[in-house]
């Protein structure tokens, strides 16, 4: 095992390197690290990732999101005031998201961001949206093939009609003339970095729809195809049955982890077809995927993670639409909002410093109770795949 200050001295030897390069968000990244690998409990460096949901409104209403449920998703756009609010780590950020349980293209703010990105911020950092697509007009295109944008991840759900129509309830053929636009529109601007994904969230309706979605993405053209599991967790133990058109979805019906035979052989056929037709996918959420059975390693900790291991206060800050702040995206209760206090204030405020605390001492901190992450749920993957 590599000494803690050897790794150190690497970082500040990095970090002395990256001072000599234009882009900040290099520097800020090296920095965090180091202080991630040190428990600092008060950080110097920015998050290394942002996630900023711009807006919560839809124009669908899928049957294993939120807004399938009456009233359980306040609708709203992010201010433009939160926006000049984040510009500080907007600027240094290595990951930024511009996405939450809304559909960003219907966002104002969220054009407005990604023409500020665009124009005012040097180098060419990570952001991304996901989508789902039937907004990609002509125009909408052409604005995101002129902005810096560098991953557009379409959900999709489903490689039919019929089931599309079941789960998500949209125009199909639109959509698939959509992605056809989009990559047309990529290859004609010579846009080589950005990645045009098509995503699909695994559950009993549409498991053994995946190997011809694998087939879809190769059709359609674009960059790679990403997969995962239906999420699980005490918020989606709650009722969640919806009747759609003849169909009803019972979210506890869907659950991997109650057909988890299915589920890993679908999986397994798809990592296998990605080779044989070369299309990329995702491998490392494809993994996250399979659904361990192994209950005796399961219970004798080889395959569970602990609080300790868990990186995102030290690198991530989630902002909703309302303002407020959370580490992650799975943290329960929020730390701050940017109605009351700045972005800065609020990253090395004394409630994060406590989440930091509580974390390097393998205590699970009391905004994250009840929290679906792995890491608080004790398992070595994502929320719910643990069929024990």
């Amino acid at each position: 095992m590599i000494h803690l200050d050897y790794l150190t001295h690497g970082l500040q030897r990095g970090i002395h390197f990256a001072r000599q390069t234009r882009y900040a968000y290099g520097r800020n990244r090296l920095l965090a690290e180091l202080e991630y690998r040190t428990r600092a409990l008060k950080m110097k460096a920015h998050p290394t990732m942002l996630t900023v949901e711009t807006t919560t409104f839809c124009n669908l209403k899928c049957v294993m999101c939120p807004h399938a449920l009456e009233g359980l998703v306040v609708k709203r756009h992010i201010r433009d005031s939160y926006i000049e609010c984040l510009m500080p780590f907007l600027a240094t950020t290595s990951v930024c998201q511009l996405h939450g349980v809304g559909e960003p293209l219907v966002s104002p703010t969220f054009w407005n961001l990604l023409e500020r990105i665009s124009r005012d911020l040097r180098g060419q950092p990570n952001f991304s949206i996901n989508t789902n697509g039937l907004l990609l007009s002509k125009n909408n295109i052409s604005r995101l093939m002129a902005s810096k944008i560098q991953k557009i991840n379409i959900s999709m759900d489903a490689a039919t009609e019929r089931t599309y129509s079941k789960l998500r309830g949209g125009n199909f053929l639109k959509l698939k003339k959509n992605i056809g636009a989009l990559v047309s529109a990529k290859n004609s601007y010579r846009r080589h970095d950005l990645k045009i994904c098509i995503n699909m969230t695994l559950m009993r309706s549409n498991i053994e729809e995946l190997s011809d979605f694998m087939y879809f993405g190769k059709t359609l053209g674009v960059d790679e195809v990403v997969f995962w599991t239906l999420n699980e967790g005490d918020y989606f133990d709650r009722p969640w049955v919806v009747d759609k058109e003849g169909f009803r979805f019972s979210y506890s019906d869907e659950k991997p982890t109650r057909h988890p035979v299915l589920f890993n052989s679908m999986i397994q056929k798809a990592m296998s077809l990605s080779k044989q037709i070369k299309m990329p996918i995702d491998r490392k959420r494809a993994l996250a995927s399979l659904i361990r059975q192994d209950c005796e390693m399961l219970s004798s900790g080889r395959d569970r993670v602990t609080i300790s291991q868990c990186k995102a206060p030290w690198s991530w800050m989630t902002v909703l639409s309302d303002g407020s702040c959370r580490s992650c995206c799975h943290m329960v209760s929020p730390i701050g909002s940017l109605n009351d206090n700045c972005v800065e204030d609020i990253w090395n405020s004394e409630i994060m410093q406590q989440v930091r605390a509580s974390i390097s001492k393998n205590r699970v901190p009391p905004n994250c109770r009840g929290a679906t992450c792995r890491f608080v749920r004790g398992s070595s993957r994502e929320a719910g795949n643990s069929a024990c």
